[in-house]
């Protein structure tokens, strides 16, 4: 089971979450900071969604969008700033 925040501003591997912007389908998607750097630029943190027993085709399909994200190259597109795993769950940050 992935792990819940308890409440905003709560840390996650090392970000600051700060509010939850979305929640649909197998993910969550919550404004965030790197947590040494809270007054920082704001990123998005998607992770999967918290409470959801765990699931090989979730956890493909954030590594598969993260390799996506890795590859892209334009002003027009968001960019992967960061991803990494947390209790074997996936999580990108852009």
């Amino acid at each position: 089971m992935v792990e819940q925040v308890k409440d905003a501003r709560e840390s996650f591997d090392g970000w600051l979450l700060i509010r939850r912007l979305h929640r649909g389908g197998a993910s969550e998607a919550w404004l965030a900071r790197k947590q040494d750097q809270a007054s920082g630029q704001a990123v998005v943190l998607k992770r999967v969604q918290a409470g959801l027993p765990a699931s090989d085709a979730q956890s493909e399909a954030l590594h598969r969008e993260r390799d996506l994200l890795a590859r892209l190259r334009s002003p027009r597109l968001v960019r992967l700033v960061a991803a990494g795993e947390r209790s074997g769950w996936p999580y990108l940050v852009t």
